[in-house]
């Protein structure tokens, strides 16, 4: 099979329950950029990757728009407003507004910036639910599934009579916080009520 159209050099990936980055793609073969520690005991493996990969796109410098390259309905995940990332030639991040979505065609500002035209992974930010009386343990595994949040200490007290429950984050490896080059991209809190 030829993986080239739907994996791309830097993503993360899951296989055998360890999260590597690819280096390389080709038809049918994928080079990982360390030691894949677990191994896949010489066979095919599950891979999986994360959970808010929205398609593939070739972006040409200064283009506004991206058409997702395996025709992918996009407009079932995106919509306007949400930041999107996207990778340059260099495989720096760049983060930009969608302003429209119809169908697989995906309008955005600023301008793509590029040296040259570059098939890029699309990502939107990931989001997690947590419940407001959720565990220190249950905090610390929803934080932890984030991108860029890297290992976290959490611990909880409370609930207080007016305030309910209050946790204590400590991100604890160089990823994290200072990994954070767009306000709307970074690690924030919102306070949502669900009524069942």
């Amino acid at each position: 099979d030829d993986l080239r159209s739907d994996l791309h050099p830097g993503e993360i990936i899951l296989i055998e329950e360890e999260f590597v980055e690819v280096r390389a793609v080709e038809t049918g073969t994928i080079e990982l950029a360390e030691y894949h520690s677990k191994g896949t005991k010489n066979g095919a493996s599950l891979g999986y990757r994360m959970n808010n990969y929205v398609g593939s796109a070739t972006i040409s410098p200064g283009d506004n728009f991206f058409v997702e390259s395996n025709g992918r309905h996009v407009d079932q995940i995106l919509r306007a407003g949400d930041t999107i990332q996207l990778r340059d030639s260099n495989g720096r991040s760049q983060y930009v507004t969608v302003s429209a979505v119809d169908v697989s065609k995906v309008t955005f500002s600023p301008p793509f910036e590029s040296e040259i035209a570059t098939r890029t992974p699309v990502y939107t930010k990931q989001k997690v639910v947590v419940s407001a009386k959720a565990s220190s343990t249950e905090m610390k595994t929803a934080l932890e599934s984030l991108p860029g949040v890297g290992f976290v200490s959490v611990s909880r007290e409370g609930p207080k009579d007016s305030e309910g429950f209050t946790w204590f984050i400590t991100f604890q490896s160089t990823m994290g916080m200072s990994a954070c080059s767009m306000q709307s991209w970074c690690l924030t809190s919102n306070i949502d009520t669900i009524q069942y």
